[in-house]
């Protein structure tokens, strides 16, 4: 794990790859404080092409990644992935949600909630892969 993380330091610098613990907590959770999972290291890029060399280190290594905004979510959609597993994520085209959009309001229930979904998993190794 040092010479992955010394690539990934070397594309962010010092300050962008967190990797002590003190610091990680803050990155153990979203705004769901339920659930809690200890991130190896924290990767904070500033430019696309730094996501790019990034996300490359982590399809090449196998290392499982979660894209993560302000964390502020309530699904813990933020957290990172335990024991080293695999994530996954259900991507869905924008036409496909209006399409679903507009049954739900043609055919749909008030008061009910409805999911949308493509129902096919995609890891983000699989992602990665498809952008190299």
């Amino acid at each position: 794990m040092g010479h992955t993380f010394d690539e990934l330091r070397a594309i962010v610098g010092d300050r962008g790859l967190i990797s002590s613990a003190e610091e990680l907590h803050t990155y153990e959770c979203d705004g769901l404080t339920n659930f809690r999972v200890m991130p190896r290291a924290v990767v904070l890029p500033n430019t696309t092409e730094q996501v790019q060399a990034v996300v490359r280190i982590c399809h090449r290594e196998r290392m499982p990644f979660v894209a993560r905004g302000s964390g502020t979510g309530l699904s813990g959609g933020a957290l990172p992935v335990e024991n080293g597993g695999v994530a996954t994520r259900d991507f869905i085209f924008v036409d496909d949600i209006v399409r679903g959009l507009l049954a739900c309001a043609v055919n749909g229930e008030p008061g009910e909630v409805y999911n949308l979904a493509s129902g096919i998993e995609t890891s983000i190794f699989d992602l990665a892969g498809l952008i190299n």
